[in-house]
């Protein structure tokens, strides 16, 4: 057992110099990778510890850190495999509004994550081309300009025209996103009934898509839905594959911790 234990420890390692080589150091969340390099050789030393020192703990501690251990991975299998099942869920079609959901931008490009997001969004208007699409993202510390607008003169140069497109360019998180961007889809659905002479009906009538890259999707949806968009369905976008991994256990630890802060 200690050998897989050390196997699994040189595989997190190797992991994390690989993101560090591709993404740079500053690649968010990723110590985390030392960190269950760290707890596998733990549990490794732990392993060759007991069966040399039979009588060392009680049963009960023992069967107590092997359980809290197993429990922990099963828990993150089981997230990163519900966060898999929403990315593969196919997108609905005719929306009223998709958000799609902002993305480090740098000074000279787009990254590559808010540049998968915007090809999908792109992709989806041509096929649905009467959708309107809110571009949510504000500006960073280290940002030149507002996110939304970065995506909004993409998708503009690609061909979806400005009536099709609405910025919102306050927010700094996901949850900031889903919530401005809601204010931003009430207001212009009430505008448009206005233009148009329509009754007032419900703003859970409105079909509302959240656009962002597989790994992001349950959770933009969930939070989505504890914003009150009941008609909300998500739309995924790829993501980096040598990345992915990385990606699903970052957004695992977002998961449990907008649990905890309720914004799901």
């Amino acid at each position: 057992m200690e050998a897989l234990f050390i196997f699994a420890a040189a595989v997190c390692v190797l992991y994390f110099v690989l993101i560090v080589a591709y993404s740079g150091i500053g690649t968010s969340f990723c110590f985390v990778w030392l960190f269950f390099a760290g707890l596998c050789t733990a549990m490794s030393w732990f392993c060759i510890y007991i069966r040399g020192h039979k009588n060392c703990l009680p049963r009960r501690g023992i069967v107590f850190i092997s359980t809290s251990f197993i429990l922990g991975i099963a828990v993150l299998l089981v997230t990163v495999g519900v966060v898999l099942h929403a990315s593969r869920i196919p997108p609905k079609k005719d929306l009223d509004y998709v958000i799609v959901l902002g993305a480090k931008v740098y000074p000279d490009r787009l990254s590559k994550s808010l540049k998968n997001r915007l090809d999908r969004a792109y992709e989806y208007y041509k096929e649905n081309p009467d959708t309107k699409f809110v571009l949510s993202g504000g500006q960073g510390k280290d940002e030149y300009l507002p996110e939304a607008v970065a995506m909004y003169n993409y998708l503009h140069l690609k061909g979806i025209p400005g009536e099709n497109m609405i910025m919102e360019i306050f927010s700094e998180s996901t949850t900031e996103n889903i919530a401005y961007s809601k204010l931003v889809i009430e207001e212009d659905a009430y505008r448009t009934r206005v233009l148009h002479k329509k009754s007032s009906s419900a703003e859970s009538d409105v079909s509302v898509g959240v656009l962002t890259n597989d790994f992001h999707v349950m959770r933009a949806v969930m939070i989505a839905k504890e914003r009150g968009i009941k008609n909300i369905s998500g739309i995924s976008a790829p993501s980096d594959l040598v990345l992915f991994p990385h990606f699903c256990v970052r957004e695992c630890a977002a998961i449990i911790k907008d649990r905890i802060m309720g914004n799901m």
